[in-house]
């Protein structure tokens, strides 16, 4: 049997626990110009099991927020010794509006739209490294963590942010789990998660999809 079963609308997510409701794969497309040839240097420049991911504030946020983000901001995540080297390539191609590791003080005044933000990337962080995206194990910790991704919502909104991943994604419950404890904030996710699915974080067993992922678990780093 696999880890995820689909009766209708029921989702299997756990050993005997079921929600009635089709859950999705969390994945994007880069939407803007300066996001998808940015992701193209990259590739360029760097091998392929290079690692690094890049995501829009606007197409993925807006998923979750109940106000609409007009401005839309790069956010590009790679290894924190190499990010000097990934800057003067950008700048070397001719991208102007590159910040490099900014403060929220500096994101607040120069974060203008198609600003790119390149940021260290958390070691071990499970982002998909053969498509180079985030995931929403990464996202969800992110929300809790980043003070820089928290420079495009207010505190108020993480519950909801955190149970509208939790409801409406496939999550790897072992990954976030352990990711969050990486990251020295377990205890905050809990406190986050809706209580009905705190079990879910808990339980050794539980585990959204461990080996049935949308996309090939073989390329998700972490």
């Amino acid at each position: 049997m696999t880890s995820e079963e689909n009766i209708g609308q029921i989702t299997r997510i756990g050993k005997d626990r079921y929600v009635g409701k089709k859950l999705a794969p969390f994945d994007y497309e880069l939407e803007s110009s300066v996001a998808r040839n940015v992701d193209k240097v990259m590739r360029r420049n760097y091998s392929e099991d290079f690692p690094y991911a890049i995501f829009e504030t606007a197409p993925i946020l807006n998923r979750f927020l109940n106000h609409l983000l007009e401005r839309n901001v790069i956010l590009l995540e790679a290894p924190r010794f190499f990010l000097q080297h990934v800057f003067h390539t950008l700048k070397g191609e001719g991208f102007q509006n590159v910040l490099l590791h900014p403060s929220r003080e500096e994101v607040f005044l120069y974060a203008e739209d198609g600003c790119i933000l390149l940021l260290p990337l958390v070691s071990k962080a499970p982002i998909d490294i053969f498509r180079k995206r985030i995931t929403i194990e990464s996202l969800v910790l992110d929300f809790l963590c980043s003070p820089i991704l928290g420079c495009f919502f207010e505190e108020a909104e993480i519950p909801a942010m955190v149970e509208e991943a939790l409801t409406n994604y496939k999550v790897r419950f072992n990954t976030l789990r352990t990711y969050a404890k990486r990251r020295n904030a377990l205890d905050r996710l809990l406190h986050y998660v809706p209580e009905a699915m705190r079990a879910l974080i808990d339980d050794n067993e539980t585990n959204l999809h461990t080996r049935e992922h949308p996309e090939d678990p073989r390329r998700i780093q972490g």
